[in-house]
């Protein structure tokens, strides 16, 4: 009896920061509120800080990074694995290809991910402007700032709630200060 509480106990502790996490994860496109933008710096930062010592280092960001790197290249060579016996054909290769439609590469390929090298764009310069105190670290109070700021950024209503359409016109608008 003992054990069947421990392990549920243990399953709950599991649960919880990983529900959290994809509470936290707003759906691609749908409105975006101050309260799940902290919710999601706080489920990043709780990921990021793998000593627990409440600050991120450059040199956690680049081991987290290296991490989720590894993983998608795991996930894409278990996607055109398709006999899953370890090894990849020629034809298992070229099949993604050959599914897609003229001209594109097949879901799998890039097309998934297409647009993901905005998030690091600028380098390591990420760490220095979040950076607020300057001693080499973040803390969950200096990327929560930085986060809220750019959200405040982004709502020009300013009504607590940034939707798809003050997303795109945010990201037109810098486009053009870029362009000009």
């Amino acid at each position: 009896m003992k054990k069947l509480i421990i392990t549920g106990a243990l399953a709950a502790l599991v649960a919880v920061p990983v529900v959290a996490q994809e509470m936290a994860r707003p759906e691609r496109g749908a409105d975006m509120t101050r309260t799940a933008v902290e919710a999601r710096v706080r489920a990043n930062f709780d990921r990021l800080d793998a000593n627990k010592d409440g600050f991120v280092t450059k040199e956690e960001r680049q081991a987290a990074r290296s991490e989720r790197r590894e993983k998608r290249r795991d996930a894409m060579f278990a996607r055109l694995d398709a006999n899953k016996d370890g090894m990849i054909s020629r034809a298992e290769f070229d099949a993604p290809r050959a599914k897609g439609p003229k001209g594109e590469r097949a879901e799998g390929m890039r097309g998934k991910h297409r647009g993901m090298g905005m998030a690091h764009r600028g380098g390591g310069k990420m760490m220095e402007r979040v950076d607020a105190d300057r001693d080499g670290r973040v803390s969950l109070a200096e990327m929560t700032a930085a986060r809220l700021a750019h959200f405040d950024r982004m709502d020009a209503d300013r009504n607590g709630v940034v939707t798809r359409e003050e997303r795109k016109a945010f990201r037109e608008s810098i486009r053009a200060q870029r362009r000009g």
